[in-house]
């Protein structure tokens, strides 16, 4: 999957995302099975910015069942082991950071 990325509309002013059209479950990005997207519209223009495709139960119940099986090894870590993986750089560019909040441009 691309990382999310910043793209221009055709005004070229405006701008829209895309990238965020997956869930990270289980160690892979995967795209939602509910079918159907939320958009994310720009209160002010009403253009798009992004869709993102809904998830579904099952992809629900995938995640628990992803969380719950590495809970026990993320429990067992050490302080400095998970603020290691909590500091390693995100796969978003820094362009992303605006709406991804602090510390999302890696």
């Amino acid at each position: 999957m691309a990382v999310a990325e910043q793209i221009e509309t055709q005004q070229g002013a405006r701008q829209a995302w895309r990238g965020f059209d997956h869930q990270y479950i289980a160690g892979e990005w995967r795209a939602g099975t509910a079918g159907g997207a939320n958009r994310d519209v720009d209160p002010y223009a009403g253009e798009t910015l992004a869709e993102i495709p809904l998830a579904g139960a099952d992809d629900l119940d995938a995640a628990y069942r992803a969380a719950k099986e590495a809970q026990p090894a993320w429990a067992a870590a050490m302080p400095m082991e998970r603020a290691a993986v909590q500091r390693r750089p995100r796969r978003y560019p820094r362009s992303a950071a605006g709406i991804l909040g602090p510390g999302a441009g890696g």
